[in-house]
């Protein structure tokens, strides 16, 4: 939006809210006002959304989630490098019973962070057991909760907790306080995003964090590039590396 804004462009924000079918709703809609281009974090069906593109004559974009068999000029984050990371620091702590708290599967940037979190302990000669992980039905506070209470039940020895996004970390820290769990004392999570809200919880979440406003605004500058036609040929692909931001909900293993 700022650099729409500084380069006098309007901005129509639409939100699928993870609806593959109302996705391809706000795109038809938005091809028929005749906008100059479109800027996509793509959701569910790639396939469909992919056709739909193809019959579009205005520049696309993709931030964050990239279909893999559409040539456009992309923007991401490195999801593979940022499950590793977060892993790799809980056991740089002396974690060796890491959950993981996973978003649902049809969300393209999910398997990559898992991998990662599955490298990790690999790499540490501890084999990833299915049994510390637990799916999130959704992203919400309270899924990160419901899943916590299923992972603990199922996996009470687990010291630490990865989950794939910071709203449903959150959620967990708030398991931890309703059953009365000392974070990070009996157990550490860390999550992922780097959200504001991340800091005014209690205990601050740990996270690895994605630089958000670069990867908009990259995003925008791409997209006015092939509006204004200063940019043509192959299609760019940026990846950006992630950020570890330690705050008070990760510590030392409990001895």
């Amino acid at each position: 939006e700022e650099v729409c804004f500084q380069n006098q462009i309007s901005l129509l924000l639409c939100n699928s809210y993870e609806d593959s079918a109302r996705q391809e709703t706000h795109i038809r809609s938005l091809l028929q006002k005749r906008v100059d281009g479109l800027l996509i974090s793509a959701v569910g069906d790639f396939t469909a959304l992919a056709q739909q593109l193809r019959n579009a004559s205005v520049p696309v974009v993709f931030v964050d989630r990239i279909p893999p068999d559409l040539e456009a000029d992309a923007v991401t984050v490195d999801h593979e490098r940022a499950g590793y990371e977060a892993t790799r620091y809980l056991l740089e702590l002396g974690h060796r019973y890491i959950g993981c708290i996973a978003a649902p599967s049809r969300i393209s940037v999910v398997p990559p962070r898992v991998a990662g979190y599955r490298r990790a302990l690999q790499e540490a000669r501890i084999e990833p057991r299915s049994h510390w992980t637990a799916e999130a039905v959704d992203l919400t506070l309270e899924s990160g909760y419901t899943a916590t209470e299923c992972l603990l039940k199922q996996s009470p020895g687990l010291t630490a907790i990865f989950a794939l996004t910071d709203l449903l970390a959150i959620g967990a820290l708030r398991y931890a306080y309703r059953c009365r769990i000392s974070v990070p004392g009996a157990l550490s999570i860390i999550g992922f995003d780097g959200v504001e809200l991340g800091r005014y919880v209690l205990p601050a979440l740990t996270s690895i964090g994605q630089p958000i406003q670069e990867l908009g605004a990259l995003a925008a500058t791409y997209l006015l590039e092939r509006i204004r036609g200063s940019q043509h040929g192959v299609s760019r692909r940026i990846m950006l590396p992630p950020e570890l931001i330690v705050r008070g909900s990760t510590g030392q293993a409990p001895s």
